[in-house]
Order: structure tokens, then sequence, then C-alpha cells
């Protein structure tokens, strides 16, 4: 099973960039990428989305316990030559102040994945070696396999970074960014921007993934995320096969709002009311005149 987690040091770090751009990248060369995300985030699954032309689905062990995400993990992985994790935050950061409650960390050991940890470098030469250390040896039973160097300005700044690193932690470093505005995803209050917001998203996709290409060995990465098969003993079915429940569900029609303003979806909650015997019609509280004939409307999140 081939899967690598692609986690930083905090947010900000370029943690989205270089996941989009290693999804692209892979794809490139013929890979089939499933995408996932650490924690209850609806924005970056809609890039990875963009990206892979698949579902990205969200590993929350604040939501699911531990057997739950590994099924999720592994049915969503079925099929694919690839698993790209996107961390939450920093490797560390979850709920309060226990480093293995809900982080980014936790979910590795869970899924048993290899770790590449991304560093802003900016402003850094060998103190960048203390850094990647302390990630390293606060739990030694996180697998850091490799570490990419974000907004490095030279060669001579990178090679400083990436000998220190290997030198001082004993860990690859697999390769690294310039500083390159021009890639940088747009933000608002609550992060990026929904994808279908950015109007030259392709052009900026395709960008990362060039520069990607350039500066970072993505067969090394794809070598790096080779590691055990995941198996779960939890059974969806239990539920889904459940007659009371198929009874409820029966003949059951779930109008779904969803559009610009409401997009805010796990697609493992539709796949379940699918599961059951649900017919899911959408609409666009936007643009429609009038509802879907249901039994139901569902709602879901967005922007006021």
């Amino acid at each position: 099973m081939k899967k690598i987690v692609i986690a930083g040091t905090s947010s900000g770090v370029g943690k989205t960039t270089i996941s989009l751009g290693l999804m692209k990248a892979l794809k490139n060369i013929g890979k089939k990428v499933q995408p996932f995300k650490v924690g209850p985030d609806y924005i970056d699954p809609m890039y990875h989305k963009y990206v892979t032309g698949e579902y990205s689905r969200n590993l929350d062990s604040y939501m699911l316990d531990d057997e739950q995400i590994k099924y999720v993990f592994k049915n969503s992985s079925e099929g694919k030559d690839i698993s790209v994790v996107e961390g939450v935050m920093g490797l560390y950061d979850g709920l309060g102040s226990d480093i293995g409650m809900h982080s980014t960390a936790k979910i590795s050991k869970l899924l048993k994945a290899p770790v590449i940890l991304v560093i802003d470098a900016k402003g850094m030469g060998a103190s960048a070696a203390a850094l990647v250390f302390g990630y390293k040896n606060i739990d030694k039973d996180i697998d850091i396999v490799g570490v990419i160097a974000n907004n490095i300005n030279s060669e001579r700044h990178y090679k400083i970074v990436k000998e220190s690193i290997e030198k001082y932690c004993g860990i690859e470093v697999l390769g690294h960014l310039p500083t390159n505005d021009s890639i940088k995803m747009s933000s608002r209050h609550l992060g990026l921007l929904p994808s279908d917001e950015v109007e030259d998203l392709e052009y900026k996709i395709e960008k990362i993934a060039e520069s990607m290409e350039k500066y970072i060995d993505i067969n090394r990465v794809f070598e790096l995320a080779e590691s055990e098969k995941i198996t779960s003993s939890f059974e969806l079915n239990m539920f889904s096969e459940d007659p009371e429940v198929r009874a409820l569900a029966e003949g059951k029609t779930i109008a779904m709002a969803y559009d610009k303003a409401f997009n805010f979806y796990y697609p493992d909650n539709i796949d379940l009311l699918k599961d059951i015997g649900v017919t899911i019609k959408t609409f666009s509280p936007i643009s429609d005149k009038e509802l879907p004939e249901a039994d139901l409307i569902y709602i879901g999140g967005g922007f006021p």
C-alpha cells in the first residue's frame, strides 16, 4: 500500500500548495491518486478533487473512532496507486496541548503512514536542522521519511538547509520550492477561497506541478510511500443493511442544497444516505425557482 502524509511545522508553510503540486505531478506520470484531509475541513478537499478527479475524504478522529477512520481510508484507497494525506496546521497540532489528540501525528500513526515534513525555510539556514530535529524527536514513533523546504531563495540557500538537516537529523531532504508569489493561493477569513472562486486555478496548479517536477524528486516520494496495508474491523453494512434503517429510507428522496453558497458536505455522509436506499436530488437556492419534489430538505454548510 502506498500512502504519504504531507505535514507542516505550522499553518501557512505551504502544505496545501505542496500537497496539490504532488497530486498533480503524480497524475502527470500516470498514477491514480486518492486524496485525504486530516480533520474537519471542506475547502482543501475541493482543491484535491479539482486536481485528482476523486472526492477527498476527511480523516477526523474527533468525529470518528480509529476503526472507522481506517475503514474510510482503506475503502477509498482501493484501486488507487497512492494515497496522499494532507495534514492540518502543524504536525502535532490538535485539541489542547496533547500532541496525539486529533493531530496529523495521530492519524499518521493510526494509518502507519510515512510523513513528509514541509518547512518554511525563509530567513533560515542551518537552524532548519534544529526545527526538524525537534519534530523528529518529540515523538520518535512518527515516521518522518523526508523534508521539503519551501521559500528557498537560491541554490546556495537550499544547499545549506539540505546539508544541515541531513547532517544533524539523518532525514532525507527531497527537494524544495523557490519563493514564488504567483502560485500562492488566495485566502480570506476561513482559509483558502473555495476552488470554484479562483479564476486562474488551472494555471496555478500547472505552475505548482512544474515547480515540483523541477525541484523535488517525485519518483523518490513515490518510493518512500511504500508502507503496511491497513485493515479495519468496522463494517459499514452492519448499519446500511439493517432492516429497520432500510425500511426508514425506502422510497425517500432528499433534496440537497448544492451551489456556490452551499457546498460544505462530507461525501461519506452522502454515500451513506445512498447506501441505505435514499434518492438524492440537488438544487440551487441561488438560481432555482422551486424545490424538487422530496420528503426532506438537506441544507449543508456554506457561506452567508
